[in-house]
């Protein structure tokens, strides 16, 4: 009998999570959720919601606003990654999504939705082709947006616990702490 019965994946929208883990680059799961927050409240539709929420004395209304992630159209303009970068703060990371937005813009609606249909390698070798897209943000996407199920992102930790649990046979050179030949590093992992 299986206990867990194996691990589930979200299947999320290709452009939010490309946005979202561009966004998660040298951060922090605090940082990234309010720059994603902030990013949609800036540049998404506004959505409402009413309904009841239920406490142990009696039920009450709850009014909120939620805005939907913006669209690719709506993150091409020129000015985006001037007010990511001064207005929300996005740092280094403020250009890579204006640029990435407006490169996919240019490549039609269809592009991104369309690496589901190709191999993982294509996918991969596609989105790396994107402004502020490595190897793991493009496992990422593989993996979590599109369904390349053999995708494997390998950030820092999980390349620590591989090389500790998982591939103690690897040359010197691979187990070595130097970053230098990280990427050749995580494909021999």
């Amino acid at each position: 009998r299986r206990v867990h019965g194996g691990v589930r994946l979200l299947r999320q929208d290709p452009f939010e999570t490309l946005v979202t883990f561009i966004c998660s680059s040298n951060n922090n799961i605090t940082r990234i959720t309010s720059m994603i927050e902030a990013l949609c409240e800036r540049f998404g539709s506004e959505l409402s919601f009413e309904g009841e929420q239920a406490s142990s004395e009696s039920s009450y209304a709850c009014k909120s606003k939620l805005y939907a992630f913006p669209t690719i159209e709506a993150l091409a303009h020129s000015d985006v990654g001037r007010i990511l970068a001064e207005d929300l703060r996005f740092g280094y990371r403020a250009k890579f999504v204006a640029q990435t937005a407006s490169k996919l813009a240019s490549l039609g609606a269809d592009w991104l939705s369309n690496l589901r249909k190709t191999s993982f390698s294509e996918a991969r070798s596609a989105l790396m082709s994107l402004p502020g897209v490595g190897r793991k943000i493009a496992d990422c996407v593989c993996l979590y947006g599109l369904g390349h199920w053999s995708a494997v992102p390998v950030d820092t930790h999980i390349f620590q616990v591989a090389l500790r649990h998982y591939a103690t046979d690897l040359p010197a050179h691979v187990r070595s702490s130097s970053s230098a030949p990280r990427k050749r590093k995580h494909g021999e992992v």
